[in-house]
């Protein structure tokens, strides 16, 4: 069985320009408010994990989440 390798990426300053979170720099770990600012997106790609220890993720830019049946973002 393969061994699968993955990174928390701590995620501190709000999302500004066009961003990508995927599957390989999962989870992504929010512990305070992040905001994605007007004009930008957030694109989670299939397969990330995310894991909101406190705070949020808002949009007041666009938030799109690619997440299938088979291979959800969760």
């Amino acid at each position: 069985m393969p061994l699968i390798a993955s990174a928390d990426t701590l995620i501190t300053n709000n999302i500004s320009g066009d961003t990508i979170w995927n599957k390989e720099g999962s989870p992504y770990i929010i512990n305070n408010t992040v905001n994605v600012e007007y004009g930008s997106t957030l694109t989670i790609a299939s397969g990330t994990k995310i894991v909101l220890e406190k705070g949020s993720l808002n949009g007041e830019g666009n938030i799109l989440i690619l997440g299938t049946a088979e291979n959800r973002v969760s």
